[in-house]
Order: structure tokens, then C-alpha cells, then sequence
């Protein structure tokens, strides 16, 4: 069986939390622990290989895949640490409703309010609440400004650069099977313990906090194995949230990066 007709699997199954969680998938998948997707999903598995827990990684160069396509209608990204993150459209945003919505405002809402919406009869009405503390973790500056699907799917997106090649990781999860903590993230599973980023993942790329950097300050206060770090980094940047989302994730920017 050809490898575009062979069916294609997920290259993980969880959910991807921490920068360092998806470092582990990259390394894992450099050095043939795990499988990149060797193509674009065809149409019959979409329908069952896009839905929460699947975390796909993909070569650009050797898969031929520029944009990943997943046939979902998605919000504009927000910028979550060093994640894009994007969350299903009910339906798809009209450019025209967008156009109005701009001119209404008139005066800036509140960081993190929605702006009001025309409805079938042409009056405005405010969508539903901002997400909680709590939700910022999954979802970061996402409002529900543009008409969010109910249980819908999220997706979280990185990249990075190994060797002059570009590796792209797509995760889909659905916000209630996170907050539930039902589903395991690289770095807590025990097949991955073993997995060391290299240095070229760890200490080239543009991230906002070098993992390196996490990695030698865990070990100069607590000492340790990777395995610890991983866990007590995940116990640390849990308890850390609500802290940090007091603070603005950054703007939200252009939908552009994958459809």
C-alpha cells in the first residue's frame, strides 16, 4: 500500500499544554519515536481523526504541506505563549458584519469584552460572557465575539526549525476534556519519559521562555530528573494561571497561519 493511500494516524494522542510538551513530540518524532503526517488529512479522515486529543506534526518539505487544512471554520488566532490558538466557528464570519462591528465601536471596550453583534433583525445584542481565569489557560484572548460552536473544537499551533527544516504541530482538544484532565500531555506520559529535546529545539528557537533556561534553573533549585522537571513545571504552570491571566496573552492576529 502506497504511503498516500496508507490510512493516516495521528502523530499523538493527548494534549498538548507547555512549549515543553511540544518539544518532546519534536524530538520524539527526530528521532523516530514517534510518526510526522507524511500528508494533507483526506475528506473521509477528517471526520474522524479531527476531533479532540489528536496532535498531528508535519515536515514541511517532506510532506509538501504548506497550510494545514482541516475543512473546520476557525476564529482568528490569539497569541497563547508561544501558540497560536484558535477556536470553531458555529458558522463562518461574515466580512460585512465584521466591517460593522468596527464601526460601532466607537469607543474601546474593556480588555477582554466581546463587542456587540447584529442579530437576524438587524439589532445588536452582546455575545456571551468572557471566558474565566481559568479558561485563559486553553484558550488565551479568545472572546466569543464571533459566534464560538458550542463544545466546540480548539486548535493549538507551533512551529519550529530543525536543520533548515520546518516542523509544524497542530493540536485539537475541546476545552471540557482538558479542564476534566482527560487527556495526558507528552510530558506526563511514561512512554515519552525518556525523551530529551535536543539542544538545536531547545536553545534555537524564538521562544519567549528558553527551555533551557526552565530546564537548568528546575535542577539548580530542586535537582532531579527530566521526568520530575516535567511534572513539577506542569504542577507549577497550573497553580501559575490564574496569575497569568490577569495579565493581557497579546492581540489577537491575522487567521492566516492555517485554515
Amino acid at each position: 500500500m502506497s504511503a498516500r493511500a496508507a490510512i493516516l494516524q495521528p502523530t499523538y494522542t493527548g494534549y498538548v499544554s507547555t512549549t515543553q510538551d511540544a518539544l518532546i513530540l519534536f524530538e520524539a518524532c527526530l528521532n523516530n519515536h514517534l510518526k510526522c503526517a507524511p500528508r494533507q488529512l483526506c475528506s473521509q479522515e477528517r471526520n474522524s481523526l479531527i476531533c479532540s486529543s489528536c496532535v498531528f506534526i508535519y515536515n514541511e518539505g517532506a510532506s509538501g504541506i504548506q497550510h494545514w487544512t482541516d475543512g473546520i471554520t476557525w476564529s482568528p488566532s490569539c497569541k497563547l505563549g508561544d501558540f497560536l490558538v484558535y477556536q470553531e466557528l458555529d458558522k463562518p464570519f461574515p466580512p460585512k458584519e465584521r466591517k460593522a462591528n468596527k464601526k460601532i465601536s466607537r469607543q474601546p471596550a474593556q480588555p477582554g469584552e466581546p463587542y456587540p453583534r447584529p442579530n437576524s433583525t438587524g439589532k445588536f445584542y452582546y455575545p456571551t460572557p468572557t471566558p474565566s481565569g481559568t479558561e485563559r489557560q486553553f484558550i488565551g484572548s479568545l472572546t466569543n465575539s464571533y459566534g464560538f460552536k458550542p463544545n466546540g473544537l480548539m486548535k493549538k499551533a507551533i512551529n519550529v526549525t530543525v536543520q533548515g527544516a520546518i516542523y509544524c504541530l497542530v493540536s485539537y482538544y475541546n476545552l471540557d476534556n482538558v479542564k476534566n484532565g482527560l487527556l495526558e500531555q507528552p510530558s506526563q506520559a511514561h512512554t515519552l519519559s525518556d525523551i530529551r529535546p535536543r539542544p538545536e529545539l531547545t536553545s534555537k528557537q524564538s521562544f519567549r521562555t528558553p527551555y533551557d533556561d526552565a530546564w537548568n534553573a528546575y535542577q539548580g533549585m530542586y535537582g532531579g530528573s527530566l521526568a520530575s522537571y516535567h511534572s513539577h513545571s506542569a504542577y507549577s504552570q497550573h497553580h501559575l494561571q490564574p496569575v497569568l491571566a490577569a495579565y493581557p496573552l497579546g492581540p489577537t492576529i491575522g487567521a492566516n497561519f492555517m485554515s
